[in-house]
């Protein structure tokens, strides 16, 4: 029987490494054959269910670092993140090609949750949903889902929902892009900065990025870490 994972992290790159070390691990994840999705009918490695409590996500740097000494390329960068947050989370205008973006759905909502969170800060109603009812017609919907907002002895937490999300590459920018959403609110609202608390029954590895999972890790498929509690900072959706 599969089992649920839950970590508390000191910080984004202590979620991300702990994350990419215990999938391979099958009492928390499956392999299976993509029906319908991104790289279809190709493999993946997939959670069952992630719990992830991110206790500290200002720390910088916000993007995940690889090891000194390492030429393993990272999966994310500062400027990445930067862009990730202005273009996806804060700018809900199109290009072309382009069939929806995050903000498209969080842009309208958001002055409504600020002005909700600097009035009512004690509220269950500062949530932001993402996506449309004929988002479920599209061959690639929306993989972020729900931004939910709680106001906690003053301080600002967001309660983070993934339907799918790409462990190895789109993960740290994901969560390094939403800390920064999270921090433009609490300019406007004046509140502290709080955690972020992901969860996803969607997060996985695709065969492509096993080997680089593997080698950052440093380890192999006979080793792994089952227990729940905060480990050593490794300072470190698809999108």
């Amino acid at each position: 029987m599969l089992l649920p994972f839950y970590y508390e992290a000191t910080s984004i790159g202590d979620a991300w490494f702990m994350l990419v070390y215990n999938i391979f691990n099958p009492i928390y994840s499956r392999r299976y054959k993509i029906d319908r999705g991104s790289y279809e009918n190709n493999e993946r490695l997939e959670y069952f269910w992630v719990m992830i409590r991110i206790k500290d996500p200002s720390n910088r740097p916000l993007a995940v670092q690889m090891p000194e000494g390492s030429n393993m390329p990272a999966p994310t960068h500062e400027d990445e993140i930067e862009q990730y947050f202005v273009n996806y989370l804060m700018n809900d205008k199109l290009e072309k090609n382009e069939l929806y973006r995050y903000s498209s759905s969080i842009a309208p909502q958001l002055p409504e949750v600020i002005r909700m969170l600097k009035e009512t800060p004690n509220t269950n109603q500062a949530c932001i949903t993402i996506g449309r009812p004929e988002s479920i017609k599209l061959s690639d919907p929306e993989c972020l889902r729900i931004l939910d907002w709680r106001v906690i002895d003053k301080k600002l937490y967001v309660y983070v929902y993934f339907r799918s999300n790409d462990l190895y590459n789109a993960w740290p920018t994901n969560m390094g892009g939403i800390q920064l959403l999270k921090e433009y609110i609490c300019e406007e609202t004046g509140l502290e900065d709080g955690e972020i608390l992901y969860s996803s029954k969607g997060l996985h590895l695709y065969g492509f990025s096993e080997e680089l999972a593997k080698i950052r890790t440093g380890k192999n498929d006979k080793d792994f870490i089952t227990t729940g509690i905060s480990g050593k900072d490794d300072k470190g959706d698809n999108k």
